[in-house]
């Protein structure tokens, strides 16, 4: 069977727990399923060289380090599966590019994720800074890819239906005109 992909679009940074994610990838690299691990993200941080170290000193030949790509969003719908495994977090916008790019999505229970996925509905949420639970949920969806697409495709309607642009404008001019009303 072909390579699946499971990837995050990050900056690589601490709060991103992108380390978590690679803990994880080490507790599968020798599972059954063939994988490799594509992180997009900023280079231009402390954090730079850690990633390249932990991929090279643990010999992790399948992930792929891709610094800043314009236009990063075009390439989730190659993603058999999206992370992102923040400890800290606002309302990132990335997941609602793999929402709409109906990637399988697994994110922690921080910030404002939880706001835009349904666990078990639209995708997987788990706690931050657990590997071993990260791990064992990439497994579940690399070994129930119709799962996977029930998610994603729940994720996308929730994004075209709540997160739309035209939704927000609406809410806006809602709000707007609820202020000038007082």
């Amino acid at each position: 069977p072909a390579s699946k992909i499971i990837g995050a679009i990050a900056e690589w940074t601490k709060n991103k727990g992108l380390f978590y994610f690679l803990e994880a990838i080490i507790k599968i690299k020798n599972s059954e399923n063939k994988f490799d691990v594509v992180l997009i993200g900023s280079g231009e941080n402390t954090d730079k060289e850690k990633m390249y170290d932990f991929v090279k000193k643990r010999n992790l030949k399948n992930v792929h380090l891709i610094e800043w790509i314009d236009n990063a969003a075009a390439y989730l719908k190659a993603f058999d599966i999206f992370v992102l495994p923040s400890i800290k977090e606002g309302l990132p916008y990335t997941i609602l590019e793999a929402m709409a790019a109906e990637a399988p999505i697994i994110a922690t229970k921080v910030g404002g994720m939880p706001e835009m996925i349904e666990n078990n509905l639209s995708g997987l949420l788990i706690e931050p800074k657990n590997p071993a639970l990260l791990a064992e949920k990439i497994i579940f969806l690399l070994e129930n890819p119709q799962i996977g697409r029930s998610l994603a495709q729940k994720a996308r309607e929730k994004a075209t239906e709540e997160f739309s642009l035209e939704k927000m404008i609406k809410e806006t001019k809602n709000l707007y005109n609820q202020n000038i009303k007082k």
